[in-house]
Parts: structure tokens; sequence; C-alpha cells
């Protein structure tokens, strides 16, 4: 016979391994239904991060490179931290995808993958909102 603290903790490790099985089931069948072969969650953050990458190429294409001012240089330091962060996260979110819908074992991998890499994706979003909102205050702040 366990005692409380046992059984408590026995049972607290058998729902930590259901619930991690059923988000692996959950994303096996929606990376497999997939016609991008990625979740909705994973293909909606790479459709964001690649409009908030074409924002900051304007950025830089606006004549930010030849200006010297302190606000320029400013907004051009975080322009390419932010642009390297967001290119970061679409390797990551590369590697999460199959590279041919509708398959099976690589469906249930890349599952297992990306239950794995939640923690990590929601990282990368926060650090991206955070450069957005500085991006904003920045030229805000420049525009005033």
């Amino acid at each position: 016979m366990l005692d409380p603290l046992s059984s408590l903790n026995l049972a607290s490790s058998v729902i930590t391994a259901v619930d991690f099985a059923s988000k692996i089931v959950r994303g096996t069948i929606e990376i497999r239904r997939s016609t991008t072969g990625s979740t909705v969650t994973n293909h909606d953050i790479e459709l964001v991060t690649l409009d908030f990458e074409n924002v900051l190429n304007g950025l830089s294409r606006n004549n930010l490179s030849v200006s010297s001012s302190e606000d320029d240089v400013s907004l051009r330091n975080l322009a390419k931290s932010a642009h390297e962060l967001a290119e970061e996260l679409m390797e990551v979110l590369r590697n999460l995808k199959t590279r041919q819908p509708h398959r099976k074992w690589e469906s249930i991998s890349k599952a297992v993958v990306t239950a794995w890499s939640g923690k990590k994706l929601r990282e990368y979003a926060a650090r991206l909102n955070n450069f957005q909102s500085s991006l904003t205050t920045r030229l805000v702040y420049m525009l005033s």
C-alpha cells in the first residue's frame, strides 16, 4: 500500500503522461490532415512571423542604412535583432513541418517534437512581441 504522498505523486505522473500522449495524438491527427504539414497554431505563427519579417525588410529598405541619427540607429538595431530572431523562429517552425503532408509516421514524429517544443515556441513568440512593441514605440516617438 502506498502512503498518501506517494499515491498523489503517482497520480500526478499518470495525469502528466496521459496529457502528453493526448497532445501527441491530437497533434498527429492535425498534422496528418493538414495541407501545410504543420499544426494550425504553428502555421499561424509562421504567417505572422513572415509578415513581421516583411515589415522589417521594408524598414531596412527605407533608408535606415544611410541615416545616422540616434533614433535611426536605435531603430535599425532593433529591426536587425528582431529579424534575426524571426529567422531563428522560422527555422524552428520549418523543423516542425512534415516534408510530405499526410504521412503517418512523419506526422507522429513531428507531433512529438511539436509537443516538446511548445515552451520554446511560446518564448520566441514573447520575444518577438517585445521587439514589435519596442519598434512601435520607437516609430511613434520618431514621428511625434
